[in-house]
């Protein structure tokens, strides 16, 4: 259905489990998905440039983002992996449905239109490069159910500058320093845990706010 411009609705059936690259690339005239429960796989840039999608719902079932090869012979060094939505301009906001438990690796890769996540409490682990690149993504709260965060996922989301910790959250040490998950944001990321305000340096330290050298 690539650069079908016309097509302002789709209906996809319950059985589909994969979505290939670029399937509905360049589809303008769509605003909202809701894509199967499922669905399993879905590709990078499945979506692609429907600039005019602003609601997406997930599926349940979302476990693997394939790459643009549909997932064969590529490694993870190739810059195929990148969002099914990206170059979507509107899709600013994302809410992830309360019955999805993990995002993928790669799930929202390069997805530079995203100002604000929402994560449910059904939440358990967010995949390395899940939001690499999502250079406008200012705010961010992670729930109370999340027990595992992989490297990399935040990498390069350089506005991100509040991360809140839900009570009961895995301490921030565990993963932000070791895993990596927010290295190279160029601002200092505010941690907000357990109601105190701590600050991560580029050096990878986590100090109290009033610590913090350049506060």
């Amino acid at each position: 259905f690539r650069n079908c411009t016309a097509l302002a609705q789709i209906d996809l059936p319950n059985s589909l489990t994969a979505l290939h690259y670029n399937a509905f690339a360049n589809c303008t005239g769509l605003t909202a998905v809701e894509l199967p429960l499922a669905l399993t796989g879905i590709a990078a840039g499945a979506f692609e440039n429907c600039t005019n999608l602003e609601e997406v719902l997930l599926p349940i079932g979302w476990r693997t983002l394939l790459g643009t090869n549909n997932g064969t012979n590529w490694s993870d060094g190739n810059d195929v992996y990148t969002s099914p939505f990206i170059g979507c301009t509107k899709l600013t906001t994302l809410t992830v449905p309360e019955e999805i438990t993990a995002l993928p690796k790669h799930a929202f890769r390069k997805q530079t239109s995203l100002t604000s996540v929402t994560l449910p409490e059904t939440m358990i682990s967010i995949g390395a490069y899940a939001f690499h690149n999502c250079k406008y993504l200012e705010t961010l709260t992670l729930p109370s159910t999340l027990t595992q965060v992989d490297e990399m996922a935040f990498y390069n989301s350089d506005a991100l500058e509040t991360v809140t910790f839900a009570s009961g959250a895995l301490k921030p040490s565990l993963w932000l320093e070791s895993l990596c998950a927010f290295a190279e944001c160029e601002k200092p990321q505010h941690i907000i845990y357990r109601d105190a305000i701590l600050a991560k340096t580029k050096e990878g330290q986590l100090l109290p706010m009033e610590e913090y050298p350049h506060a």
